[in-house]
């Protein structure tokens, strides 16, 4: 049985932006058919769509703090990985903070496993789940058992290592991701220079 494809449109007309999607997708090195299709087939149809959004109209739909929309960011990212598109991870990123700013549940273990499984060591992302893991792990926290120690053994160790950072802060204390979300910026990471840009009401971080 052939696999299931589906199509997202997108205007002929490139961008004309930094750290474009489409135009390093389309590069000469990458195209292995004819028909020049963007191979990114590992991807899911909402991810691309919401990439496609951004680039052109510079903004991402009012996500609110719930599982399903938390997943789909996490999706997001990882799909700025795949590509290459730092600016679009960067505002994915920030809007992930921002709903973590007062939310005091914890992260799914579907969004973990999301995180970890598309992006290398080291990256901002993890850092920004294993410190929120930290500090909203409880004692009743059923998420543990679910752990599997080769899949998830990545994200163990850098939840014992944010765990250890962060073991003598006060219950009152606000989490790192709020008093300096900079620190999980990928612009930063990759030794860009940080640049403005546009975001809905919803999604700004000033």
């Amino acid at each position: 049985m052939a696999p299931r494809t589906a199509a997202v449109a997108a205007p002929k007309r490139l961008p004309d932006v930094s750290g474009d999607t489409i135009a390093k997708a389309t590069k000469p090195e990458w195209r292995t058919d004819p028909t020049k299709p963007i191979g990114l087939s590992d991807q899911r149809q909402v991810p691309f769509a919401r990439d496609i959004q951004w680039l052109y109209c510079k903004t991402l739909n009012d996500y609110k703090s719930e599982n399903h929309d938390l997943e789909e960011l996490a999706r997001m990212y990882v799909l700025g990985e795949a590509v290459m598109d730092a600016m679009f991870q960067e505002v994915v990123i920030k809007t992930i903070i921002h709903l973590y700013s007062d939310n005091q549940e914890t992260m799914s273990l579907s969004m973990i496993r999301i995180i970890y499984e598309g992006t290398p060591g080291g990256s901002p992302a993890r850092q920004l789940v294993a410190d929120i893991c930290a500090f909203q792990l409880k004692p009743r926290f059923k998420r543990v058992k679910n752990l599997d120690t080769e899949k998830d053994s990545e994200f163990m160790k850098d939840l014992i290592v944010a765990l250890l950072t962060h073991r003598q802060v006060g219950k009152d204390t606000s989490g790192p991701w709020i008093d300096d979300p900079d620190h999980y910026s990928v612009l930063k990471a990759e030794g860009s220079i940080t640049e403005e840009f546009p975001i809905k009401d919803e999604t700004d971080m000033s």
